[in-house]
């Protein structure tokens, strides 16, 4: 009779661990992308996960920082009041260190992952965290945002979608003292229709001043 409460006990406690390692593994494969995020000059690896299982308002560790390390649970880390949390199921972060934040270049179209929102940076630029970047994500909105650790974006501004884009081609057109010109040109920045926009002749390399009819028409203001 003992040996059968024992073996019903054993079976119930095997049960139950079975359960937490599926509930884990659960927790593992809702990972989609990871990063490195640094706040408060603590470096802490971490990945988005599906927000309709685990806390909305944390991001958690894969490993002890630095390390790249996938094998450890995940760790709930509160990026608003510098409180590291428990995960939900009594596993606690094993390790952090404080590093200095790096300045780094980042290449044009070096694509950043953040928010599960693929960004692409338009010029080759120097950032140091905090710097606002101008980003334009895979279907072409333009936006601003502020970095972190060269790759975590704290906030963002949305920009309106340019029409026609730095170092675009176009034609330039010209009309008056009875003569009508038609040449190739090149705007030097991005613009919506209507504005009035630098542009830079393809034959010459003379630079002008026109209004920005369509995207691909622009009209001069003065005589060249």
């Amino acid at each position: 009779m003992l040996g059968i409460l024992l073996l019903c006990g054993l079976g119930s406690a095997a049960a139950a661990q079975s359960s937490v390692e599926r509930l884990l593994d659960a927790a593992r494969a809702r990972v989609l992308e990871h990063t490195v995020f640094q706040a408060d000059s603590l470096a802490v690896e971490f990945s988005r996960v599906d927000p309709a299982g685990l806390p909305e308002d944390c991001v958690f560790e894969l490993g002890p920082a630095g390390t790249g390390a996938r094998g450890a649970l995940p760790v709930c880390v509160r990026m608003d009041d510098r409180i590291i949390r428990r995960f939900s199921l009594g596993w606690k972060l094993r390790s952090w260190h404080r590093v200095p934040v790096a300045r780094r270049e980042l290449e044009r179209n070096e694509i950043l992952a953040a928010d599960m929102l693929c960004l692409s940076l338009r010029e080759t630029t120097k950032i140091d965290s905090g710097d606002i970047v101008d980003c334009e994500t895979l279907l072409g909105q333009r936006l601003k945002r502020r970095t972190a650790a060269g790759s975590a974006i704290l906030e963002h501004q949305v920009l309106p979608v340019p029409d026609v884009f730095r170092n675009q081609q176009l034609t330039l057109w010209y009309r008056g003292d009875g003569i009508e010109l038609r040449v190739p040109a090149r705007v030097e920045r991005s613009a919506r229709v209507g504005e009035m926009v630098p542009v830079r002749l393809e034959d010459s390399g003379k630079r002008l001043q026109a209004l920005l009819l369509s995207p691909g028409l622009a009209v001069l203001e003065m005589n060249p």
